[in-house]
């Protein structure tokens, strides 16, 4: 499945949750995997930036409670604060992000998180987390973006090619210095 052929289809499907500023799709399902069998139809994995985490799930909740998980549902009043809540919680967690898996939508079976395009941005500049940035250093595909995104994915990627060559240099010299070290010792 490439990816090219998906955007339209998945744009319709962003289009159906609450506004984002940018959202991003990427994995398997989006692109094509030399192991992966033909004909298999992949769960297509999203990233949803918003500017108020706990206002758009509040939106998406109401349009969209059976996304939810079963536990936080149970744990307060009503299905509204239970992903208000966990919105809440999620904004402080390690990754910033919440992510709704397992969910069926126009015939594609997606998951999707959600994050502030403040913490994404804070990770792509800097590598808080190294989770959407990470996963903006392999192939995605993009569905939605504000100004300034762009720049900052490059920066990301820029930083990225750095770290890989600085390693690459680190594990060429430590080889190096094995093999003089056995030659010594021979």
């Amino acid at each position: 499945m490439a990816a090219a052929p998906l955007a339209p289809h998945l744009r319709a499907l962003v289009g159906a949750f609450p506004p984002v500023r940018a959202a991003f799709a990427y994995g398997s399902g989006v692109f094509s995997q030399s192991a992966a069998p033909d004909g298999e139809k992949k769960m297509v994995d999203l990233i949803f930036m918003v500017d108020d985490p706990v206002a758009w799930h509040r939106e998406n909740c109401a349009a969209y409670p059976h996304h939810y998980a079963f536990l936080p549902r149970r744990l307060f009043s009503s299905r509204t604060a239970a992903c208000e809540n966990a919105a809440r919680w999620l904004q402080h967690s390690a990754a910033h992000i919440y992510y709704n898996t397992l969910v069926p939508m126009n015939g594609q079976m997606i998951k999707y998180g959600v994050i502030s395009v403040e913490a994404a941005m804070r990770d792509l500049l800097t590598w808080e987390t190294l989770y959407v940035s990470g996963r903006l250093h392999k192939p995605v595909l993009m569905l939605e973006e504000f100004e300034g995104l762009a720049d900052a994915m490059l920066v990301n990627r820029r930083m990225a090619l750095s770290m890989a060559v600085l390693l690459s240099r680190a594990q060429t010299e430590a080889a190096a210095c094995e093999r003089g070290e056995r030659g010594e010792r021979g």
